[in-house]
């Protein structure tokens, strides 16, 4: 059986991946980031993505309530158990993380699969920093606790 993400059947690999969007705002139960202090209301900018990474048949999406930072693992997996819940469960062998989730905004313009992507930011003045490798580590762990095979893209 082919268990290679980028040739897989349907339902085997969720492919997560990361977008931006124009600045929307959301509410913060304490404030304290600087766009909430600037401006009065916190602003983010990060939406992600599941999408079956054998079909790309696009899965669920959702925009992080967040000042643009790198994620932590509970935020992806909060997005993750709401994806299975959205399509009645998780894939069957793992999922694959794009090079947007886990690169800062700088290693995406040296990446032709998400150069687009760190161009947005780029123009909107805004600086992303890598995935913390601890929050990467803590990821894996809870995913292969579901059984789930993990694979950074590029990595």
């Amino acid at each position: 059986m082919n268990t290679s993400p980028s040739k897989s059947a349907e339902g085997e690999w969720l492919a997560l991946g990361q977008i931006f969007t124009d600045p929307f705002w959301f509410e913060q139960p304490v404030g304290g980031d600087p766009s909430y202090t600037s401006q009065g209301a916190s602003f983010g900018v990060q939406v992600l993505v599941a999408i079956d990474a054998g079909t790309q048949k696009f899965l669920h999406a959702s925009p992080i309530p967040k000042t643009p930072s790198p994620f932590t693992a509970e935020e992806i997996i909060n997005f993750l158990n709401a994806a299975f819940d959205k399509v009645g469960g998780k894939p069957r062998t793992g999922i694959l993380i794009s090079s947007s989730v886990w690169q800062s905004s700088q290693e995406m313009l040296l990446d032709e699969q998400s150069d687009e992507r760190g161009q947005i930011l780029q123009k909107m003045e805004i600086e992303i920093a890598p995935m913390h490798q601890k929050e990467k580590d803590v990821l894996v762990e809870a995913l292969r606790r579901l059984e789930l095979d993990v694979a950074f893209e590029d990595e």
